[in-house]
């Protein structure tokens, strides 16, 4: 057994497009076979296993660029994660461009409330964690947010041409 709800990913994706296919459309996985279901049905595993180069360009070792890659199962403990308070940040040139819910199928109205408090609180987090900290200076990242004033996680998801923006 998994020793408790776990969320699964691989090196870069996690397989949030086949989260359709298990109990719930979540991506919590309490036994091995949750696990083996999501990993077998997600397209973004699958081009991950497969063809991870295939969008790259020709100038940093792209598509046709033969590489070993040590791949790892990451399980990470559950968490229920209210989206309210999760946002994608576009940063451009070193400097943070835009800013977005990643929820959007709903309207938030405490987001309304406490815009300017969010923005602040993103900024900082970018300040004093993130910029000028890597060496791709354009990227997005994702913060979670669970309340004001503290962000507790962030993410820099790879953006391709069939990943959704948000």
């Amino acid at each position: 057994m998994l020793g408790g709800a776990v969320f699964p990913k691989l090196n870069w994706s996690s397989p949030r497009d086949a989260s359709w296919m298990a109990f719930g459309n979540t991506l919590k996985c309490t036994a091995p076979e949750d696990v083996y279901l999501l990993l077998k049905s997600s397209d973004f595993i699958v081009h991950d296993l497969t063809q991870p180069f295939l969008f790259c360009d020709h100038e940093s070792g792209g598509a046709d660029k033969e590489v070993d890659i040590q791949y790892d199962l990451v399980l990470r403990k559950w968490h229920t994660i209210d989206g309210v308070g999760e946002f994608r940040c576009f940063v451009k040139d070193d400097d943070i461009v835009g800013v977005s819910q990643r929820d959007m199928s709903k309207h938030h109205d405490v987001i309304d409330k406490s815009k300017q408090d969010i923005c602040q609180d993103i900024l900082h987090f970018f300040h004093s964690k993130i910029q000028e900290k890597f060496d791709d200076d354009s990227c997005t990242c994702n913060g979670l947010l669970p309340i004001l004033h503290q962000i507790i996680q962030c993410g820099f998801p790879r953006l391709h041409h069939f990943c959704p923006i948000l």
